[in-house]
């Protein structure tokens, strides 16, 4: 019996070719869909697990505030306070530190006696402890004992064929050029690390010690991760964490309004749930990644929901079938075994077409979305597992209900009047509502996100655009070297004399980056602000073209005396309690040890990032880390630019590699999540509405036939054509109207959630949910025009004529 059904199913399916290519390749794109976004999904939780202890692996953070206010909160903490922890806490069974060595000096390394060089960002100092907590695996040499000794560093599998052409370099020596102890030795080299981390780096170096006894409770720069003991309770960890940290620091901020608050992050909570200040990379956003899931769910459904209205619209072509065979003997369940049986064929080939689409767009998947999901996935036994369980569960969804509609009818009736029924509304009009309701939220959602990314993409335009960058490659014996920051003057002089070139600047800080230090500025009278600081010289207000407010910005004079006079920003100003950024000319303020006196005052620009509020900020002249060479350029010059800049750069430092990029191209990688969400939305926005008008298709049909009778008296009684196109597609109008006000409040509700993570934000007015209700009204229209058609063009007597 099972095989004939079978057999018959497939005859009927290759008899319906054209419906039955609808079907199929609405489930197909709503499956690959689905499956896509749940990989990715499962991607972006996966981060971290690749580590055997991440169930046990902590990350110190810092909530610093002032005055009662809070401040900050940093991804790093104090220099020693981890090793303080272990000692003090039995449950802390392990800690290590990493410092980004690469944010203070520049690392270029050279080999071979000198004869060859290359640098490398990606490096960290760490404790000897780090192999012990974080699961490297080695590649050559023994890692556990490869940093116990000091200037020794261990390098990744890429970095090492990148550099050496082969893994086999232990013991090789490498020369950190500009560093008071160059000399170091590469223990071991690791296999690098997976994509699914949230800290990666080419190179380890064995512990050194970059601070001094003063900023043991000051420089908060410190990565730490503690391994806690089995089975300990993070909660009661945490308060004794911070009641020891307090405690630890309670001499230095006593007197200076200050608090700090020490968290134990869980490792797995760092990728998507944390967006903190000096984080080691950006991270991901479990918003994001949550609203992809639901979208992932919304468009199974609107597939099987799909399928459903398809399959029951073709219910009047199957009818009298249906009634031959319940008169000849068929029982209810033999009939819904066979509608079942054709629905499974169709899922079946479905899924295997969605998983051969998956095959093939997963690398171009991986570039729009910026993941690594592997393609080796379909080798996996429990893949074929849940595939065999999803074409089961969506079988059962997607072909009970037509089944049940078509067998559940008298023989007589199904004959006679071949099923057709009048109800105005029916499931199939609930689905379509569903469907619709959908693909408007998406649609809605997708031209709010469009809405938001170009207005802070806007912000982050305000202040001069044209501007290329170069890394100054800057080493530890140039950065307090004044003969140094001499060249780089002369090399602003022979630069602004090239007519492509405006100006030239060398700063700690560029926009896009965020501020290296940020401390606590006493203003007397027990009263403190917190703000930033960025070391720059004369011509940075030129280049990034900043208007000056109030007084004066600084002139080549002052670098005789840098700290004796000082440059803010409004933002500080109005910290400071001057609403009147004039007033706040001349007021001394003590920093670093020195008075200084306040000189200008520039607007506020969204330094780090549009999505934060606008810090206070001091621009402080050039007193060491001459990070970046900024250099304006006229607009549409920047090829002269460049060339003109790599001319005089490699007259003056001919030992120093030029690589440059450009400031809008570096402002805009802090979007990129917002980006691929956008792509995301808009993507599948446009899948929802194709398979809801293939629902819609679906529903046009069924209810042009289901009324072709009633159409055609309609016409004999003088109906005109547009009379006869508002009786068909009023209800239609009517469905996506309803639709589109039961989903409102879903928008409204996710929109608000979404746009909590900006400081600056649009409004959300009727213009994001009518744009995208009239354009649905369009294509809904569109879709149902042959309908609409073929009931016109009609002849009412082939419909009459048996009456």
């Amino acid at each position: 019996m099972i095989q004939n059904f079978i057999k018959i199913a497939l005859r009927n399916i290759r008899k319906n070719r054209a419906f039955s290519l609808i079907h199929i390749i609405g489930l197909t794109v709503g499956l690959a869909s689905t499956l896509l976004l749940l990989m990715y999904v499962r991607y972006e939780h996966s981060f971290d697990q690749w580590n055997t202890k991440t169930d046990r692996i902590y990350r110190l953070t810092h909530t610093r505030s002032v005055n009662g206010e809070e401040s900050y909160q940093r991804a790093s903490v104090f220099p020693e306070l981890g090793l303080e922890l272990q000692r003090a806490l039995p449950e802390i069974e392990n800690t290590c530190r990493l410092f980004n060595i690469a944010s203070e000096y520049e690392p270029v390394f050279t080999y071979n006696d000198g004869e060859d060089s290359f640098s490398e960002n990606s490096i960290f100092l760490t404790d000897s402890s780090f192999i012990d907590i974080f699961d490297l695996e080695a590649v050559a040499g023994d890692l556990h004992s490869a940093l116990s000794l000091p200037n020794k560093l261990i390098i990744s599998e890429s970095l090492a064929r990148k550099v050496f052409n082969t893994t086999d370099v232990v013991g090789e020596q490498l020369q950190w050029q500009g560093m008071f102890n160059p000399n170091y030795e590469i223990t071991a080299v690791f296999k690098d690390i997976p994509a699914n981390s949230h800290l990666h780096f080419n190179m380890l170096m064995s512990w050194a010690k970059v601070y001094g006894d003063r900023s043991l409770k000051s420089w908060d720069g410190f990565y730490t991760y503690v391994l806690t003991d089995r089975n300990v309770d993070p909660e009661a960890l945490e308060a004794k964490v911070n009641n020891f940290s307090k405690a630890y620091l309670e001499d230095y901020n006593k007197g200076k309004n200050l608090s700090s608050e020490i968290s134990l992050q869980p490792l797995t909570d760092i990728h998507l749930n944390s967006n903190l200040r000096g984080e080691t990379e950006a991270n991901g956003n479990g918003k994001v990644v949550n609203a992809l899931l639901v979208i992932a769910i919304a468009i199974l459904m609107i597939a099987i929901f799909n399928y459903i209205n398809l399959s029951t619209s073709s219910s009047l072509e199957r009818s009298r079938e249906v009634g031959v065979r319940k008169v000849i003997g068929s029982s209810q369940f033999q009939l819904r075994l066979q509608f079942l049986l054709e629905s499974f064929c169709m899922v079946l080939l479905a899924h295997i077409l969605a998983v051969t689409a998956i095959q093939l767009s997963t690398p171009l998947f991986n570039h729009w979305m910026g993941s690594a999901i592997k393609t080796d996935w379909w080798m996996n036994a429990r893949f074929y597992g849940y595939l065999s369980l999803s074409t089961i569960v969506i079988t059962l969804l997607a072909g009970f209900y037509p089944s049940l509609v078509l067998s559940r009818f008298a023989p007589s009736r199904l004959l006679k009047e071949g099923g057709n029924r009048t109800k105005k509304y029916s499931f199939r009009s609930v689905l379509m509502t569903f469907q619709f309701g959908i693909a408007m939220l998406l649609c809605a959602m997708a031209l709010l996100v469009y809405s938001q990314i170009n207005y802070i993409v806007d912000l982050s335009k305000d202040f001069n655009q044209n501007v290329m960058v170069v890394k100054s490659y800057e080493t530890v014996q140039e950065n307090m070297d004044t003969t140094y920051l001499d060249k780089f003057h002369l090399l602003g002089k022979e630069l602004s004399d090239y007519p492509s070139i405006e100006a030239a600047t060398i700063s700690s800080n560029i926009p896009g980056q965020d501020y290296s230090w940020v401390g606590q500025i006493d203003l007397g009278n027990d009263t403190r602000i917190s703000a930033a600081r960025t070391m720059i010289d004369e011509n940075f207000a030129k280049v990034y073209d900043i208007k000056l407010l109030a007084g004066r910005f600084y002139q080549a004079e002052d670098e005789l005396h840098p700290l004796n006079q000082l440059v803010i920003n409004k933002k500080m100003a109005s910290d400071m309690g001057y609403q009147d950024t004039e007033k706040a000319i001349g007021r001394k303020l003590s920093l670093f040890g020195s008075e200084t006196t306040i000189i200008g005052v520039l607007e506020d620009f969204h330094m780090v990032s549009p999505r934060s509020k606008i810090e206070a900020t001091m621009y402080t002249l050039v007193h060491g880390h001459k990070s970046f060479l900024s250099v304006a350029f006229q607009q549409g010059n920047y090829k002269e630019a460049i060339e003109a800049t790599r001319t005089e750069w490699e007259k003056l430092f001919p030992d120093k590699p030029f690589e440059y990029f450009f400031i809008d191209d570096h402002m805009m990688h802090q979007f990129q999540a917002d980006h691929r969400l956008l792509q995301a939305l808009m993507g599948f926005s446009v899948l929802a509405i194709f398979l809801a008008c293939l629902g819609l298709m679906g529903l046009a049909n069924y209810n042009a036939n289901l009324r072709m009778k009633e159409l055609s008296i309609r016409k004999v009684l003088g109906a005109s054509a547009i009379d006869l196109s508002k009786v068909l597609t009023q209800k239609y109008i009517l469905l996506i109207i309803l639709s589109s006000a039961l989903s409102f409040p879903v928008f409204y509700y996710l929109s608000a959630l979404w746009l909590q993570q900006y400081a600056s934000k649009i409004g959300v007015g009727a213009y994001y949910y009518v744009l995208p209700l009239s354009t649905l009204l369009v294509i809904a229209l569109i879709t149902s025009l042959s309908q609409i058609l073929k009931s016109i063009r009609a002849n009412p007597v082939e419909h009459l004529k048996s009456e």
